[in-house]
């Protein structure tokens, strides 16, 4: 496992903290329905990481979103998204 130390050197661009507080107000905002919540999310991881799409399964369920990456012809997973609306409701 690496230590902090690691990251100390680690530079993170001013318009990254600024994305990440916007996603933050948008995951903290209350909304009617789960759909919208999804959709404006989804919106938002795409302004970082570009197309972020839907997969149904074979067993007909599906993720919120997927991000993909080619390796060697092969489809290879770099994030599943399920977006949550329910946070302290239940």
């Amino acid at each position: 496992m690496k230590s902090l130390d690691y990251f100390k050197d680690v530079s993170i661009p001013n318009d990254f903290y600024k994305w990440d507080k916007e996603l933050l107000w948008i995951a903290a905002s209350g909304y009617v329905d789960e759909k919208a919540h999804q959709e404006i999310m989804m919106e938002k991881f795409q302004e970082l990481w570009g197309l972020v799409h839907k997969e149904q399964n074979p067993d007909n369920s599906a993720n919120d979103g997927v991000l993909t990456i080619s390796v060697k012809n092969q489809l290879a997973y770099k994030a599943i998204f399920e977006i949550k609306n329910e946070i302290g409701s239940g």
